[in-house]
């Protein structure tokens, strides 16, 4: 159940600028501290107002080169805000589906797109 939940999503502000970034490197760092800037001033807001055990469920937009995916990393500085990091498919139901994953999130892409967008779920502490 999602008893207080938050679900946001954050923007990219210009899908163009990106579409351009995506063959250089340094115009992709920009839009990702950008994004990682915007997300944590959010969680970082969020937190002395948020009731504990407010769970969070927040789309990190990543940027897709022929070559790279590119993530905002940014789940640890989050978890330092009194945050911690829920995996969105529990062990047991792992087991159940004889699934073995490693990592607390979940990517979703399409292959015309240039971004991804990677689904975590936080919850305060």
């Amino acid at each position: 159940t999602f008893k207080n939940c938050l679900i946001p999503i954050p923007s990219l502000r210009s899908p163009i600028r990106v579409g351009q970034a995506a063959s250089n490197e340094k115009e992709i760092k920009e839009i990702q501290n950008n994004i990682k800037n915007l997300i944590f001033d959010f969680f970082r807001n969020l937190s002395p107002i948020l009731e504990k055990n407010t769970e969070i469920i927040i789309i990190f937009p990543y940027i897709r080169t022929k070559k790279k995916k590119y993530f905002l990393q940014i789940e640890k500085e989050v978890t330092k805000l009194e945050y911690e990091i829920i995996p969105l498919i529990k062990e047991e139901t792992q087991k159940k589906l004889h699934l073995k994953i490693n990592f607390p999130s979940l990517c979703y892409e399409r292959e015309d797109q240039l971004i991804g967008r990677e689904i975590w779920k936080f919850i305060k502490i």
